[in-house]
């Protein structure tokens, strides 16, 4: 079994500068932010990586391969490299 973890890249650098508005996404999440986002941004790329981290890391434990990719890197690249390591597997 494979976990493909796919995000747009905003959602990993945060390339933003200006005073954004952010909300919550999940049901129920209610909070707002207004800030400017390059105060925000090496935070937010860390914890990104950590929250990418944590994902590969229930993978491992629950036996489910996990591969990160990004919006941006085109579908063939993501999975022929995935295709070719499963086929050389008994």
């Amino acid at each position: 079994m494979a976990l493909f973890h796919i995000l747009d890249p905003d959602e990993v650098d945060l390339p933003f500068q200006d005073l954004m508005f952010f909300e919550g996404m999940e049901p129920g999440d209610g909070r707002t932010l207004v800030a400017e986002a390059r105060d925000l941004a090496s935070a937010f790329r860390e914890e990104s990586a950590m929250f990418r981290q944590r994902w590969q890391t229930l993978g491992i434990e629950a036996r489910v391969e996990y591969r990160f990719a990004r919006t941006d890197t085109p579908p063939a690249e993501i999975l022929h490299p995935f295709l070719a390591e499963r086929a050389g597997r008994p």
